[in-house]
């Protein structure tokens, strides 16, 4: 088959849904010879900040001189941002030879793999033949059954617990809590920055039964903005003080996933894992990752944020007040099973207008839906709706000016198309 029919393929699998659990991957991955146990790894949970942790710990073991692979979902607009190693996505011709890989390997298995489990295994295959010096890898939902979650890591990450998904993990911070604490293995250091006492105390009680070591963010380790003015910041570690460090990562919060990254690293520094000052400042300088409050054009605006949980749209919402704009136009595409309400609660909160949109995906809400919610909200700007996210931006477009901003949010798959339409309108100007 040639990429496109793999990725079709691929996507396919989707119909199955989402089968928590391990044996399916477990099953799979013994079959290929668990390419999984071939290197060491990095385990990250978290309602949000995990991939722009992730990334922060590639950039800087990348720039220590080690070949490091990196496991995300979900990708904005191509699969292969899923798996890449030391910044370079995977191939087309690679994701199809390593689909086949995996694909042999299933033979007639009764249940066949979920999507998320197939490409689960396809990482930990490409890593495995990239010969990775250590993968970094980032749950997909939860944790305990998380896929992913076959793993013996060298330290586990937990940035943070707010709800999200509570139809399969819970519906208290104390039972989500508990479904990421159930990355956390016998022995191995647990690295944390969750800011509930509730949340703290599940992550706390599954330390205690495994016996691993917790390191909580601002007492165990810390990080503070610099003295040298906004964007930089000095960190507080275990064996390290580094002042004016500087992440490329615009939003206060990834200072405290920067520090989260760093002191995983310290841990790891300790296993041959070594990474000079100098590796450090030039990794967190490096560090990239689409869709977190990223400034796609000037004059004016146009911000991408995948704000898809309440607690995300908040943050969205503080940072962007630290914008210099006259008038503010949201587009916003949520997926059904979101908090619609506390998503746009926050970001009514700032807009002039708010415009509704819905992907192309089979969970996403309609905008009727959405303006039902908006209806309640007491909001006093104007609300307009649109049939898809390319109409909705151009749109936008024509609601501004020069001195105003536009915020896209709301949804990956928001965010996804958006991309593609930013691609085609700088092919147009």
């Amino acid at each position: 088959m040639n990429y496109k029919e793999t990725i079709e393929e691929l996507f396919s699998l989707r119909n199955l849904g989402i089968r928590p659990g391990l044996k399916s991957t477990t099953d799979l991955l013994a079959r290929l010879g668990n390419p999984h146990k071939e290197y060491p790894a990095i385990h990250i949970a978290g309602t949000n900040g995990k991939g722009s942790t992730g990334a922060a710990c590639e950039a800087i073991l990348t720039a220590a001189g080690f070949s490091c692979g990196l496991y995300t979902s979900p990708h904005l607009v191509k699969f292969n941002e899923r798996i890449r190693v030391s910044f370079e996505p995977i191939s087309d011709s690679s994701v199809v030879k390593i689909a086949d890989t995996v694909k042999k390997a299933c033979n007639d298995t009764e249940p066949y793999p979920t999507f998320f489990e197939f490409a689960t295994v396809m990482a930990f295959e490409y890593f495995k033949v990239k010969k990775v010096d250590i993968a970094i890898i980032e749950t997909g939902l939860g944790g305990r059954l998380d896929s992913t979650n076959v793993i013996e890591p060298l330290v586990t990450i937990i940035t943070n617990v707010a709800r999200d998904h509570t139809p399969l993990l819970g519906t208290t911070i104390e039972e989500i809590a508990a479904e990421k604490a159930g990355i956390i293995k016998e022995g191995v250091p647990c690295i944390t920055a969750v800011n509930s006492a509730r949340a703290a105390r599940a992550i706390r009680a599954k330390c205690k039964e495994k016996r691993a070591p917790l390191y909580n963010y601002g007492t165990d380790f810390n990080a503070a903005q610099s003295k040298k003015g906004a964007g930089y910041f000095d960190y507080f570690g275990f064996t390290r003080t580094i002042k004016g460090l500087r992440c490329n990562l615009r939003g206060a919060f990834q200072i405290t996933n920067s520090a989260c990254a760093l002191a995983a690293l310290d841990i790891l520094a300790k296993r041959a894992f070594s990474q000079p000052v100098k590796a450090i400042r030039d990794g967190l300088k490096s560090v990239d990752w689409a869709g977190r409050i990223e400034v796609a054009e000037k004059k004016p605006y146009i911000i991408l944020d995948s704000a898809h949980n309440s607690e995300a749209a908040k943050v969205l919402v503080e940072e962007v007040k630290k914008f210099d704009y006259e008038k503010l136009v949201i587009v916003a595409g949520i997926m059904e099973d979101k908090d619609i309400k506390g998503i746009l609660g926050h970001l009514a909160s700032i807009a002039d207008t708010l415009i509704l949109t819905r992907p192309a995906c089979s969970r996403a809400a309609d905008t009727r839906l959405l303006c039902a919610v908006t209806d309640k909200l007491a909001f006093n700007g104007t609300v307009l709706k649109s049939k898809s996210v390319n109409g909705a931006c151009d749109l936008a477009v024509g609601l501004v000016t020069k001195k105003d901003a536009i915020i896209i949010t709301g949804s990956i798959f928001t965010l996804g198309e958006s991309k593609l339409w930013l691609a085609e309108r700088v092919r147009n100007l």
